[in-house]
């Protein structure tokens, strides 16, 4: 099979028969040698760059994008979930739930699922989305199908296709140690529609074009791998300029 489609690749006289693929503990570490991983919650720490490949954790159910042209919307953000089961995951979300009401347009309940929870992501710009199963959450390609920009708060997990994908241009990360300032946050977000709009647009590119069903960010994924068998670089998407300016705002708010 090697010399049938990979004839010449240099990682090949090394590198072992299987590709490894999972979805589960961003923590778990098998002896992988020379094999190159494919799994979605993988740390940063645990990712071998140009070498590893993670995939966004996905539920079947898809909706279409919004046809509304982007900027701000009814709502300014929401997050719905449970408490989680880890002192750490419940720690967080009892610090988020505690933030709810502290500023108008933003939402935070229970879990809610269906008509309800979508309704919910299509009126709001931000969508809050925390570590789910593993490192990573169905809530952030959820967010995503939404055209809601997501507010991931982690500072530990490799985002997905993240080699090609510049996280920053169409997404807000914030550590969990910064959670007290989400709500300042997204108001001095919303305060900078320019801002708001690039970031949706970069959004709605990047999703429809790799990450709105399974075909699409396996085969961005496969692609990935070749690159890595033939050990060459692959150039990340270009987009809207952006990511200087949600840094700036971060740190005017959190410092």
């Amino acid at each position: 099979m090697r010399d049938r489609y990979w004839p010449s690749a240099p990682l090949l006289s090394e590198w072992a028969a299987e590709i490894p693929l999972g979805i589960g503990s961003a923590h778990a570490r098998c002896d992988l040698g020379r094999a190159l991983s494919v799994k979605s919650s993988m740390a940063s720490t645990f990712m071998r760059a140009h070498f590893d490949v993670v995939l966004p954790l996905f539920q079947l159910r898809h909706t279409d994008l919004p046809s509304a042209p982007p900027g701000l919307r009814e709502r300014l953000a929401v997050f719905a979930g449970t408490l989680g089961s880890s002192p750490h995951k419940v720690n967080l979300r009892k610090q988020l739930f505690a933030l709810n009401q502290t500023l108008p347009g933003v939402l935070i309940q229970e879990y809610t699922d269906g008509p309800s929870y979508d309704a919910l992501l299509r009126s709001s710009t931000f969508g809050l989305v925390l570590a789910g199963r593993g490192l990573h959450s169905y809530r952030l390609l959820e967010t995503m199908n939404h055209g809601t920009i997501p507010v991931i708060i982690d500072d530990l997990s490799e985002l997905p296709l993240s080699e090609v994908l510049d996280w920053t241009q169409f997404s807000v990360r914030i550590s969990p140690r910064s959670i007290k300032h989400v709500p300042r946050i997204l108001e001095a977000l919303a305060a900078d529609p320019q801002v708001v709009l690039r970031l949706q647009t970069n959004l709605l590119f990047v999703y429809q074009r790799y990450l709105s069903s399974v075909e699409r960010f396996v085969l961005a994924a496969f692609d990935l791998v070749v690159h890595h068998l033939y050990e060459s670089r692959i150039s990340q998407v270009p987009l809207i300029p952006v990511s200087s300016q949600v840094q700036r705002i971060l740190n005017e708010v959190i410092q």
